[in-house]
């Protein structure tokens, strides 16, 4: 695994299925928080992208979803504090939640094994497996 953040950080285990290409969406200095994420629906109403903006103005994403997306702009002092997922051979439902409480959500949380990914850190990027749709995710955070 490849990830080319410069700072200290902390990755948690990787849940879902094999498929699909690696990816990692990691700001690429410690001081370029994440102001902005985006999550869409994909195919069989699995999680099928993530987009990220970080301070310096810089974008990544992976998976090709084009359904249904929703950004959360984050304030000034809010960062990304919980991820909720549900996953089997894909992850099936994804939500992202904040410091401040203010959360977004897609996909569909009835189907697959339920797991808190992350849980009072501070978010900075993603990694894991995708193609049409996420296949597998896990967090960057900070240390």
């Amino acid at each position: 695994m490849s990830i080319t953040y410069k700072g200290t950080h902390s990755t948690t285990e990787c849940k879902g299925g094999n498929g699909g290409g690696y990816f990692s969406l990691a700001p690429e200095l410690e001081t370029d928080p994440i102001i902005s994420i985006t999550i869409a629906k994909g195919w069989n109403d699995y999680v099928g992208k993530i987009k990220i903006t970080y301070s310096n103005n810089r974008t990544v994403e992976t998976g090709r979803g084009n359904g249904n997306a929703t950004t959360l702009n984050l304030g000034p002092d809010e960062y990304i504090n919980r991820i909720d997922i549900y996953y089997s051979s894909y992850v099936e439902f994804l939500k992202i939640t904040t410091n401040e409480g203010n959360s977004i959500e897609t996909g569909n949380q009835y189907r697959g094994s339920k797991h808190v990914l992350l849980q009072d850190k501070r978010l900075i990027g993603f990694y894991g497996h995708s193609g049409d749709w996420l296949d597998a995710i896990g967090c960057l955070y900070e240390d």
